[in-house]
Protein backbone atom coordinates (compact mmCIF):
# COMPACT_ATOMS: atom_id res chain seq x y z
CA UNK A 1 0.00 0.00 0.00
CA UNK A 2 1.59 3.33 -0.80
CA UNK A 3 2.23 5.51 1.96
CA UNK A 4 2.65 9.15 0.81
CA UNK A 5 1.66 11.92 2.65
CA UNK A 6 -0.79 12.97 -0.06
CA UNK A 7 -4.97 12.29 -0.17
CA UNK A 8 -4.72 8.84 -0.65
CA UNK A 9 -7.72 10.02 -2.99
CA UNK A 10 -5.18 10.73 -5.83
CA UNK A 11 -3.98 6.86 -5.58
CA UNK A 12 -7.47 5.38 -5.63
CA UNK A 13 -8.16 7.46 -8.50
CA UNK A 14 -5.62 7.48 -10.75
CA UNK A 15 -3.40 4.59 -10.02
CA UNK A 16 0.49 5.25 -9.27
CA UNK A 17 1.12 5.31 -13.40
CA UNK A 18 0.41 8.88 -13.93
CA UNK A 19 1.97 10.26 -10.68
CA UNK A 20 5.36 10.79 -9.98
CA UNK A 21 7.59 11.98 -6.94
CA UNK A 22 8.98 15.23 -8.12
CA UNK A 23 10.11 16.47 -4.76
CA UNK A 24 11.48 15.18 -1.48
CA UNK A 25 12.15 16.60 2.03
CA UNK A 26 15.75 16.11 3.85
CA UNK A 27 14.43 12.49 5.00
CA UNK A 28 13.70 11.21 1.89
CA UNK A 29 10.46 11.69 2.51
CA UNK A 30 8.08 12.55 -0.56
CA UNK A 31 6.63 15.62 -0.41
CA UNK A 32 5.85 16.54 -4.44
CA UNK A 33 4.16 15.16 -6.61
CA UNK A 34 3.20 15.49 -10.23
CA UNK A 35 -0.27 14.03 -11.98
CA UNK A 36 -0.28 13.25 -16.07
CA UNK A 37 -3.64 13.86 -17.51
CA UNK A 38 -5.22 14.03 -20.48
CA UNK A 39 -8.48 14.97 -19.91
CA UNK A 40 -10.46 18.41 -18.37
CA UNK A 41 -12.18 16.44 -15.87
CA UNK A 42 -9.07 14.49 -14.51
CA UNK A 43 -6.89 17.64 -14.36
CA UNK A 44 -10.20 18.84 -12.75
CA UNK A 45 -10.24 16.26 -9.98
CA UNK A 46 -6.59 16.16 -9.28
CA UNK A 47 -6.33 19.87 -8.99
CA UNK A 48 -9.08 19.55 -6.15
CA UNK A 49 -7.19 16.36 -4.27
CA UNK A 50 -4.16 18.12 -4.48
CA UNK A 51 -5.41 21.65 -2.58
CA UNK A 52 -3.58 20.61 0.70
CA UNK A 53 -0.43 20.12 -1.11
CA UNK A 54 0.23 23.45 -3.35
CA UNK A 55 3.44 22.35 -4.63
CA UNK A 56 2.41 19.76 -6.82
CA UNK A 57 1.54 20.04 -10.03
CA UNK A 58 -0.71 18.64 -12.80
CA UNK A 59 0.54 18.54 -16.56
CA UNK A 60 -1.61 18.11 -19.32
CA UNK A 61 -1.72 19.06 -22.80
CA UNK A 62 1.76 20.85 -22.59
CA UNK A 63 0.41 23.19 -19.99
CA UNK A 64 2.12 23.00 -15.91
CA UNK A 65 -1.39 23.70 -13.67
CA UNK A 66 -0.56 23.95 -10.02
CA UNK A 67 -3.61 23.77 -7.13
CA UNK A 68 -4.15 27.59 -6.66
CA UNK A 69 -5.17 27.64 -10.03
CA UNK A 70 -2.37 29.13 -11.58
CA UNK A 71 -1.16 27.99 -15.27
CA UNK A 72 2.16 28.15 -17.42
CA UNK A 73 3.45 26.54 -20.70
CA UNK A 74 5.33 23.05 -19.12
CA UNK A 75 8.95 23.65 -20.03
CA UNK A 76 11.26 19.99 -19.58
CA UNK A 77 14.17 22.18 -19.70
CA UNK A 78 13.05 24.36 -16.90
CA UNK A 79 11.67 21.75 -13.99
CA UNK A 80 11.24 23.12 -10.77
CA UNK A 81 11.96 19.63 -8.92
CA UNK A 82 14.76 16.97 -9.76
CA UNK A 83 11.69 13.94 -9.88
CA UNK A 84 10.36 16.11 -13.24
CA UNK A 85 13.60 14.99 -14.94
CA UNK A 86 11.60 11.28 -14.56
CA UNK A 87 8.74 12.77 -17.33
CA UNK A 88 11.41 13.17 -19.66
CA UNK A 89 14.08 10.86 -19.60
CA UNK A 90 15.48 7.52 -17.70
CA UNK A 91 16.94 8.75 -14.39
CA UNK A 92 18.43 7.21 -11.35
CA UNK A 93 17.86 8.39 -7.88
CA UNK A 94 21.16 8.43 -6.37
CA UNK A 95 20.45 10.41 -2.91
CA UNK A 96 17.01 11.73 -1.96
CA UNK A 97 16.49 14.75 -0.11
CA UNK A 98 15.66 18.35 -0.92
CA UNK A 99 18.68 18.94 -3.46
CA UNK A 100 19.18 15.21 -4.69
CA UNK A 101 21.26 13.32 -6.78
CA UNK A 102 20.36 11.84 -9.90
CA UNK A 103 22.05 10.02 -12.45
CA UNK A 104 20.53 10.92 -15.99
CA UNK A 105 20.89 8.69 -19.05
CA UNK A 106 20.10 10.25 -22.64
CA UNK A 107 19.94 8.19 -26.08
CA UNK A 108 19.82 11.32 -28.70
CA UNK A 109 21.36 14.33 -29.04
CA UNK A 110 18.43 16.45 -28.35
CA UNK A 111 18.04 14.21 -25.25
CA UNK A 112 21.53 15.50 -24.15
CA UNK A 113 21.09 18.73 -24.71
CA UNK A 114 17.70 19.75 -22.93
CA UNK A 115 19.06 17.62 -20.37
CA UNK A 116 22.10 19.23 -19.99
CA UNK A 117 19.83 22.52 -20.01
CA UNK A 118 17.45 20.99 -17.29
CA UNK A 119 20.25 20.05 -14.74
CA UNK A 120 21.89 23.25 -14.97
CA UNK A 121 18.45 24.87 -14.35
CA UNK A 122 17.68 22.85 -11.09
CA UNK A 123 21.44 23.76 -10.16
CA UNK A 124 20.48 27.55 -10.30
CA UNK A 125 17.08 26.71 -8.37
CA UNK A 126 19.32 25.11 -5.55
CA UNK A 127 17.46 21.71 -5.99
CA UNK A 128 20.09 19.62 -7.24
CA UNK A 129 23.20 18.33 -5.80
CA UNK A 130 26.63 19.08 -7.74
CA UNK A 131 27.61 15.39 -7.74
CA UNK A 132 24.73 14.54 -10.46
CA UNK A 133 25.89 13.00 -13.54
CA UNK A 134 24.71 13.29 -17.34
CA UNK A 135 25.46 10.26 -19.37
CA UNK A 136 24.55 9.95 -23.29
CA UNK A 137 25.52 7.36 -25.58
CA UNK A 138 23.76 8.64 -28.92
CA UNK A 139 27.61 9.58 -30.27
CA UNK A 140 28.05 5.92 -30.66
CA UNK A 141 29.97 5.33 -27.51
CA UNK A 142 29.43 6.24 -24.19
CA UNK A 143 30.45 9.81 -23.18
CA UNK A 144 29.08 11.83 -19.65
CA UNK A 145 29.39 15.04 -17.92
CA UNK A 146 29.36 15.92 -14.01
CA UNK A 147 26.17 18.53 -13.24
CA UNK A 148 29.29 20.53 -11.65
CA UNK A 149 30.74 20.96 -15.16
CA UNK A 150 28.26 20.96 -17.66
CA UNK A 151 29.81 23.57 -20.24
CA UNK A 152 32.78 20.79 -19.84
CA UNK A 153 34.28 18.51 -22.37
CA UNK A 154 32.65 14.94 -22.06
CA UNK A 155 34.32 12.33 -20.29
CA UNK A 156 34.53 9.22 -22.09
CA UNK A 157 33.67 5.72 -21.92
CA UNK A 158 36.24 4.75 -19.13
CA UNK A 159 35.30 7.82 -16.48
CA UNK A 160 31.72 7.40 -17.51
CA UNK A 161 32.07 3.72 -15.77
CA UNK A 162 34.11 4.97 -12.66
CA UNK A 163 30.84 7.65 -12.40
CA UNK A 164 28.43 4.87 -12.61
CA UNK A 165 30.40 2.81 -10.38
CA UNK A 166 30.22 5.67 -7.75
CA UNK A 167 26.83 6.65 -8.26
CA UNK A 168 25.61 2.98 -7.58
CA UNK A 169 28.52 2.46 -4.55
CA UNK A 170 26.25 5.73 -3.20
CA UNK A 171 22.93 4.03 -3.75
CA UNK A 172 24.22 0.71 -2.18
CA UNK A 173 25.79 3.16 0.66
CA UNK A 174 28.54 1.64 0.20
CA UNK A 175 29.85 5.21 0.99
CA UNK A 176 28.15 7.74 3.71
CA UNK A 177 28.95 10.84 3.21
CA UNK A 178 29.70 13.06 6.81
CA UNK A 179 29.30 16.45 5.58
CA UNK A 180 27.08 16.69 2.68
CA UNK A 181 27.77 17.01 -1.18
CA UNK A 182 31.48 16.77 -1.04
CA UNK A 183 32.81 14.01 0.62
CA UNK A 184 32.06 11.17 -1.13
CA UNK A 185 35.40 9.85 -1.07
CA UNK A 186 34.94 7.59 -4.26
CA UNK A 187 34.06 10.07 -6.28
CA UNK A 188 36.89 12.75 -5.11
CA UNK A 189 39.21 9.49 -6.05
CA UNK A 190 38.05 9.19 -9.78
CA UNK A 191 37.74 13.22 -10.06
CA UNK A 192 41.64 13.63 -8.57
CA UNK A 193 42.50 10.20 -11.02
CA UNK A 194 41.06 12.35 -14.26
CA UNK A 195 42.81 15.53 -13.07
CA UNK A 196 46.59 13.70 -12.58
CA UNK A 197 45.76 11.73 -16.24
CA UNK A 198 45.15 15.21 -17.95
CA UNK A 199 48.41 16.72 -16.37
CA UNK A 200 50.12 13.54 -17.53
CA UNK A 201 48.89 13.67 -20.89
CA UNK A 202 50.02 17.55 -20.63
CA UNK A 203 53.44 16.50 -19.88
CA UNK A 204 53.52 13.92 -23.01
CA UNK A 205 52.37 16.39 -25.51
CA UNK A 206 54.88 18.77 -23.84
CA UNK A 207 57.38 16.72 -24.08
CA UNK A 208 56.86 14.26 -27.20
CA UNK A 209 54.19 16.59 -29.32
CA UNK A 210 52.11 13.75 -29.05
CA UNK A 211 48.39 14.58 -28.67
CA UNK A 212 46.31 12.15 -26.29
CA UNK A 213 42.48 11.85 -25.62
Amino acid sequence: MTTFPFPTGLYRVFGENPITVIGHDHDGKPTTVCVCVHSPGDRAVALALLESNPESIVVSHGLRYAPDGSVQPYEPCRPSYAGELHLQFDVEWVTLGPRPRVYVFTHTEQEWENARQALRHLLDLGRLSKQSYLEGDHTGNDQGLSAQNLDGKPHGPRLVAQFREAAMCAQNAVYEAANGDDDDPFLLRVLGAREQCEMSAREREDIWGEETD
